[in-house]
């Protein structure tokens, strides 16, 4: 299961997803972003999830290790924060 010659499908300063060689694994890698907001949190989780329908993978793996864990996203992730808006 490797990504690291796969091809990537989208890159912001937020996340990118990266799609394996044989088509496999879909993963979603989280960029360090301080203080991430609900929204763009909410919005990538939607963008992953449309991609895995288009594309169909096996597995579909989230790296999460480099989310600000102050941010309002976590907060909210972990309800924390009662009002995504």
């Amino acid at each position: 299961m490797s990504v690291q010659n796969g091809k990537l499908l989208v890159e912001n300063n937020a996340y990118s997803f990266v799609l394996s060689e044989d088509k496999q694994v879909l993963l979603f890698n989280w960029k360090y972003v301080e203080g991430l907001s609900v929204q763009v949190f909410q919005r990538g989780i939607s963008e992953f999830a449309d991609k895995c329908r288009d594309h169909n993978p096996a597995r579909a793996v989230i790296d999460a290790i480099d989310l600000d864990p102050s941010s309002p996203a976590v907060a909210w992730l972990r309800s924390q924060l009662v009002d995504a808006d």
